[in-house]
């Protein structure tokens, strides 16, 4: 099965992807086949790509004596403990360097660049217009140096530090750091290096191994003949989470800390100078405003969801709750926290539900609350009928718009039995039709879904 797309080069503004896939690995195929759809629907730019079949390193023992390279057998035989090391490391070699000869072979593709990559790649969380940006940048670098890396491991010694020292994606040079960053996830490579390599490592569909090479790691054989490698920090492309390895899975614990430090990198970034609203929810819808438009997280309950009774006591008291610590109330499948008035015997909950640990849900409350503008007539409030934990009510809801708001916004669906009253210009409360709706519970959708049919520009 060949997955490849031949949308001609004035359709797409992204150098064309050759990804590598085992014919074994049918799940990882149809993954790059949804990873490459999300790219034109995120992006509007509509990728080019094709597969390259990978030759299976698990298989080299049947394969192994016919083979032509006799310093391949060398190391297979001497080496018996390490020749499953051995086996799918060449088999990623070979394969990464036979993609540089197919992106040569292509006589649909004169870009002077493309993109070789692995098949367990994944979007981070980046705007449209930065994500066309920095591409741009990376294109520019790439006929500078020859080779850029997009997609890394990296030491958490080195790429741990950079969190909170870089304010945008920095170009870092593989020479300097060797030992440090490496990974052939995804890189961007010029024709030219492209065709030095072939002519140095590829003869009649086999992989020339000089006699000076005891390595078997395709960065060995790519990084090094670059004028320059450099790696871009963050990652433009993270590794697929819970993703297995066909070559070092014992690397894949550190493999998740250094992609949650390049998240974290990209969640710190402040692309736009100011952000144009802040938006105070009752569940997750807001949060692709902020991500599509590439600006900083400037509200705290981005990623949060709140029970309809405890999101219009925190809107009643919106000052007095901001001023509290907040507490760790609870956490079973994600954190949960309480913010309690010491005047009164009122609290509410906070539920965190994308994140994984408390520490970091403390952290971005606490964080991003300072960041909220101080008038809050710069803010938007929204709420929805919502079943998470209790139902929003008439009364509820009469409260949320006695609250004093300036700017809010409120989505009913058509389930709710009192949306008559507040359909109309008094309130202004927007109608969400049955098939939109969320069938089970009887109610609007969630937040990240109702944004996609209700967002703002």
């Amino acid at each position: 099965m060949l997955a490849d797309s031949t949308n001609g080069k004035n359709s797409c503004e992204i150098p064309k992807f050759y990804f590598i896939n085992l014919e074994r690995s049918k799940d990882r195929l149809e993954h790059m086949n949804k990873f490459f759809k999300k790219i034109k629907k995120k992006t509007g730019m509509v990728p080019r790509f094709q597969r390259v079949d990978a030759f299976d390193g698990k298989k080299m023992e049947a394969n192994i004596d016919n083979l032509s390279n006799l310093k391949l057998k060398d190391m297979w035989h001497k080496k018996e403990n390490n020749r499953y090391a051995i086996g799918p490391e060449f088999g990623c070699t070979y394969s990464h360097i036979k993609s540089m000869k197919v992106f040569l072979d292509d006589k649909e593709n004169t870009d002077d660049v493309a993109f070789i990559c692995e098949d367990d790649l994944e979007l981070f969380k980046i705007g449209e217009d930065f994500f066309k940006k920095i591409l741009n940048q990376i294109i520019v670098a790439a006929k500078k140096h020859e080779l850029v890396a997009v997609s890394c491991v990296g030491s958490p010694t080195l790429i741990g530090p950079m969190i909170n020292t870089i304010k945008q994606p920095a170009f870092v040079d593989y020479h300097d750091n060797r030992g440090k960053l490496y990974g052939t996830g995804c890189y961007i490579i010029t024709r030219d290096l492209a065709k030095n390599i072939t002519d140095k490592y590829w003869q009649n569909n086999k992989l020339i191994i000089p006699e000076n090479h005891t390595s078997m790691v395709a960065d060995h054989f790519i990084y090094p003949q670059a004028l320059k490698t450099m790696f871009m920090i963050p990652s433009l492309f993270a590794i697929k989470p819970e993703n297995d390895s066909y070559i070092h899975s014992e690397h894949l614990s550190m493999h998740d800390m250094v992609q949650k430090m390049m998240f974290q990198m990209w969640s710190n970034f402040n692309i736009a100078t100011k952000s144009e609203v802040a938006i105070i929810s009752n569940n997750e819808w807001g949060e692709d405003y902020y991500i599509n438009k590439t600006i900083k997280y400037n509200t705290p309950t981005i990623g949060t969801k709140f029970s309809p009774e405890d999101y219009v006591k925190f809107i009643e008291k919106f000052e007095e709750y901001l001023k509290v610590n907040i507490v760790e109330e609870s956490n079973v499948t994600y954190p949960i926290g309480k913010l309690s008035l010491p005047e009164s015997n009122e609290s509410i909950l906070i539920h965190f539900v994308d994140e994984k640990t408390w520490v970091m849900a403390e952290r971005h409350w606490m964080d991003r609350k300072t960041l909220l503008p101080k008038n809050k007539s710069d803010i938007l409030f929204k709420i929805c009928d919502s079943k998470f934990n209790g139902s929003l009510t008439d009364d509820l809801l009469k409260r949320f718009y006695k609250s004093g708001i300036s700017k809010k916004v409120v989505f009913l669906s058509e389930y709710c039995e009192f949306r008559e009253k507040y359909i109309n210009k008094k309130y202004d409360a927007k109608n969400i039709p049955l098939k939109y709706c969320d069938s089970k519970n009887k109610s609007c959708p969630s937040g990240k879904e109702l944004f996609k049919l209700c967002g703002i520009n």
